[in-house]
Order: structure tokens, then C-alpha cells, then sequence
């Protein structure tokens, strides 16, 4: 039977996911690509898919996307890398906040752009 007619074994993932597990056709026109994962984090607009395919060898195709960029995960590890980053993302947006902050109190009589 093709892996494309059996569902994946469900893994547990600890955070939510919606719809998370899946198993979808994604293109009437290829029936071999099936979708089995797929999750947003709104608070940064990202997207994942995790697309199974079988033309003309098996593939998957493990992609966040966000604003129209791509990043096309070929291991494991380059997600794992961003988790890294994440200390540094806070640092990075703390430091902004303060800028701005300061900024703000440094020019009273400027208008905020939106």
C-alpha cells in the first residue's frame, strides 16, 4: 500500500497545533502529494507544511513559511538551530523596546509614524 493512502503514526508534540496531524490530498491534479502536518504561530506570522510526495521518486518537503519567504528545512537541525536564536530574538527585541522607548521620551513633539 502507498504511503500516500496510509495516515503517519501520530507523534505527540507538546505545544498546539491546528489542524497539526493530517492527511490531505494538496493537488487534485497529483494525487501522490499529501499533506501530513501543518501548524501557524500567528504572534510572528509563520506557516509549516509537511508534504509528502511521490513524483518521480519519493520527496518531502519540509517548508516555514512567512510574508511569502520560504525556508526550505532539509534536517531536523536547522529548526532546532532557530530555537537557539530565540534567546537571542528576545534579547534583540528587548533592546528595540528600549530604543524606542527612548526615543519617544527623547522627541516628545514627534508623531509616531503607524
Amino acid at each position: 500500500m502507498p504511503k500516500t493512502t496510509t495516515p503517519p503514526p501520530l507523534l505527540h508534540c507538546w505545544g498546539h497545533h491546528d489542524p497539526g496531524w493530517i492527511h490531505e490530498q494538496c493537488d487534485p491534479r497529483d494525487p501522490t502529494l499529501v499533506r501530513l502536518f501543518q501548524t501557524d504561530y500567528e504572534p510572528l506570522g509563520l506557516h509549516f507544511d509537511a508534504i509528502y510526495g511521490e513524483r518521480p521518486t519519493p520527496m518531502l518537503s519540509l517548508c516555514i513559511q512567512q510574508d511569502g519567504r520560504y525556508w526550505q528545512l532539509e534536517t531536523p537541525s536547522e529548526a532546532f538551530d532557530m530555537i537557539g536564536a530565540a534567546d537571542g530574538l528576545r534579547q534583540w527585541l528587548a533592546d528595540i523596546t528600549t530604543v524606542c522607548a527612548w526615543l519617544i521620551d527623547q522627541y516628545p513633539e514627534a508623531k509616531v509614524e503607524h
